[in-house]
């Protein structure tokens, strides 16, 4: 990936924005093909603009999200020059935890020297692509998987299987001609 996929939205700063925010962050993610990252994606993004939301100053909040190199980076932007810092609430008291949830689960956070946009990261690696080709699989009886590969054509899958069922054969002590009554598939 050469160019970062990016998605930028700005929008009244309203309470509303929280759960529409949070909807169009984790559409992007699965878009992208980042089905992992949507969970805690979803929970940094409620509360950097929970945030914006409560302690803003702009009539508008800026949003974006963006995935680069191994990295989803979120931003909030609400014109409010103040740093936000973690806090260590009572258990009693009902909210003053944001900033600690993103400081428990980002890779990194921060603020613009300015203070006016607020930013965490999180690992998104690239999706595994799928290649065509077929899956191999050796099963015991019981159905216990011995071995499993992925081979590019019939005739590496028929190589693997023959030279696994003899690794297989000596893992589990037996003659390879006892090997008759275990599995092999292999998914096209």
């Amino acid at each position: 990936m050469d160019q970062p996929e990016r998605f930028v939205v700005s929008c009244a700063r309203t309470p509303q924005q929280v759960a529409r925010l949070r909807r169009l962050g984790a559409a992007h993610l699965r878009l992208w093909g980042l089905r992992d990252c949507v969970e805690t994606a979803k929970l940094l993004i409620s509360e950097l603009v929970t945030n914006a939301v409560r302690y803003g100053e702009a009539d508008e909040i800026g949003f974006s999200i963006f995935r680069w190199r191994g990295e989803l980076r979120i931003e909030v932007s609400d014109g409010s020059p103040g740093h936000p810092k973690v806090k260590r609430p009572n258990p009693g008291e009902e909210s003053g935890r944001g900033m600690l949830i993103i400081d428990a689960l980002a890779k990194n956070w921060g603020t613009s020297l300015d203070g006016t946009r607020t930013w965490c990261t999180i690992a998104a690696p690239d999706p595994i692509a799928l290649s065509p080709g077929i899956w191999c699989e050796w099963r015991s009886g019981d159905g216990t998987r011995l071995a499993s590969n992925a081979l590019p054509s019939p005739d590496a899958a028929i190589h693997w299987a023959r030279v696994q069922g003899r690794v297989v054969a000596v893992a589990i002590g037996v003659p390879a001609r006892l090997l008759l009554g275990l599995a092999v598939r292999c998914v096209a």
